[in-house]
């Protein structure tokens, strides 16, 4: 027989289930803040290349970007890394 009444447990299961969910949404902010900063470091250093005239393939060789990617970067249109 258990040390806690069947209510106390329900309390207690509850109470971890809330702290489980909290902490997976720390996680997936953390995640999403470091893909974020990576996409943000991509696109200066697509930008950076560029003006020292490095062509796109060799961008895209070094950032593992395709060329429609480094594209929108170029031309400052919204995209997803």
């Amino acid at each position: 027989k258990s040390a806690y009444s069947k209510k106390e447990l329900e309390i207690y299961d509850r109470y971890l289930n809330t702290i489980l969910a909290a902490q997976g949404m720390m996680f997936d902010s953390e995640a999403k803040g470091r893909a974020e900063g990576e996409a943000k470091g991509k696109a200066e250093v697509v930008i950076r290349a560029a003006k020292k005239g490095y062509s796109l393939e060799d961008i895209s060789d070094l950032t593992g970007l395709s060329l429609t990617e480094i594209d929108a970067i170029l031309n400052n249109k919204s995209t997803e890394i």
